[in-house]
């Protein structure tokens, strides 16, 4: 299961431009400096200027998780939004449910696309 389609959701509702000054957080999947830090550590070639291309931040979400070796959606869910330690953080309950929400919703708009 997919669940970028929902973390894209709720992180900028679709929006490949947002932007939040306080946390110098950019794109569709909203990544701050830090996560790109993070990423040039474990190898992964990727720019601040990568997290306005969705198609790239897409990619990095996807290998992080590959290094991480994270397969349970919720665990991919909430390290994003709280880090390496996303799980044990109660804050990110919430926000797991949103995803999983969000996600729920795209996966129906899709379904009924098709069968338009």
């Amino acid at each position: 299961m997919s669940i970028l389609p929902g973390l894209i959701q709720v992180e900028s509702r679709g929006n490949a431009c947002a932007y939040n000054a306080k946390e110098d957080a950019a794109g569709c999947l909203q990544i701050r400096p830090i996560m790109v830090r993070e990423a040039q550590r474990l190898g992964i070639d990727f720019t601040l200027d990568d997290r306005w291309n969705c198609e790239k931040s897409m990619e990095l979400f996807i290998a992080i998780q590959v290094i991480k070796k994270r397969t349970d959606p919720e665990a991919m869910a909430r390290c994003w939004n709280g880090g390496p330690k996303g799980m044990q953080k109660e804050s990110t309950i919430h926000y797991w449910e949103a995803v999983k929400k969000a996600n729920s919703e795209h996966l129906l708009q899709t379904h009924k696309k098709s069968n338009d």
